[in-house]
């Protein structure tokens, strides 16, 4: 069974480096139109050259803050017109078990729901 991608709206969190950009790279080779979120956006210009103005936005976000992912949900719905798939990879390393809980799950779920 191949999975199609074409078209469809990808949100990465934590999409600057690492497996967040391999996610998002995977994701830009299949179609898909992909947000990244991350607070180190200027690693991310060479995926707008390769994938285009129109497949890629990057949004500088640091997930720990309600406000900023609240804002990039918003900024990816309204300029990809709606979102299909949210990659929740952003993670924060926290000795306070409920900031990592709000940060690492919460998060992301609340603002998926509010769609």
């Amino acid at each position: 069974m191949k999975m199609e991608f074409k078209n469809k709206v990808v949100l990465v969190t934590g999409g600057a480096r690492g497996i967040g950009k391999a996610i998002a790279k995977i994701f830009l080779q299949n179609g898909a139109k992909v947000f990244i979120c991350d607070k180190e956006q200027k690693l991310c210009k060479n995926s707008k050259r390769k994938f285009g103005e129109n497949s890629v936005i990057f949004n500088k976000c640091d997930v720990s803050k309600d406000e900023d992912f609240q804002a990039a949900y918003s900024e990816c719905e309204n300029k990809f017109k709606g979102l299909d798939i949210l990659v929740n990879n952003a993670g924060i390393v926290d000795k306070d078990i409920r900031k990592l809980e709000a940060v690492n799950f919460k998060n992301g779920i609340a603002e998926y729901n509010k769609s």
